[in-house]
């Protein structure tokens, strides 16, 4: 499976405050700073947010050759918003929505999404590594050359979501719910295999 495309940046980005956020932005550094007002059908390319807090809404935005980092978008909405060529590192997602976004040659790596909102995502060439996703929705999810590595998915939900193809060997996939029919074709280890036989009523002797 293919790595997903790191985001490319054409200049050095430029050091700006959250309140000078237009319509687009190009070549922005925002940095040890917060984000409260609402923003509706912003652009961001070649951006970069590092120890930012942003717990508003940024609701249909687009998000190309954008890098998160350390940042606080717990609570944070994102609802209908594209994300192309992004790296969230280090990130607090505790709550975050997520529905209806895509993402794209997208890296997802050491950040805490409990209870998040991941419903009518759709997700491809993708990187999940040691991500914490416990009690988050994936309703209704396309996944397309997804890798995950180490994460944790105890008590999620993936209604609606078929899981073939998806690697989860790696990861905790303890109490998660779902149809029988979505599990086809996941890939698993043994132990993870009797736990999801049980879930299916299955018993192992």
């Amino acid at each position: 499976m293919k790595k997903p495309v790191l985001p490319k940046f054409s200049q050095e980005c430029v050091l700006c405050n959250c309140n000078e956020i237009n319509d687009r932005m190009d070549n922005a550094c925002f940095s040890e700073d917060s984000i409260s007002d609402d923003l509706y059908q912003q652009e961001f390319f070649e951006c970069e947010f590092k120890n930012v807090s942003i717990h508003s809404k940024m609701i249909s935005c687009l998000f190309a050759d954008v890098i998160f980092d350390h940042c606080d978008l717990s609570n944070a909405c994102f609802s209908e918003s594209v994300f192309r060529r992004c790296i969230f590192r280090n990130c607090r997602m505790t709550g975050i929505d997520f529905s209806d976004c895509s993402f794209t040659d997208v890296t997802m790596h050491d950040s805490l999404a409990l209870l998040a909102n991941l419903n009518q995502t759709t997700w491809k060439n993708v990187e999940w590594k040691q991500m914490c996703f416990q009690e988050t929705s994936f309703y209704n999810v396309k996944f397309k050359d997804v890798n995950i590595k180490d994460c944790d998915f105890t008590s999620s939900e993936f209604n609606q979501t078929k899981l073939s193809g998806i690697d989860v060997s790696s990861s905790n996939i303890e109490s998660i719910a779902t149809q029988p029919e979505n599990l086809k074709g996941m890939i698993v280890n043994r132990e993870q295999a009797v736990a999801l036989a049980q879930l299916l009523g299955i018993i192992v002797k």
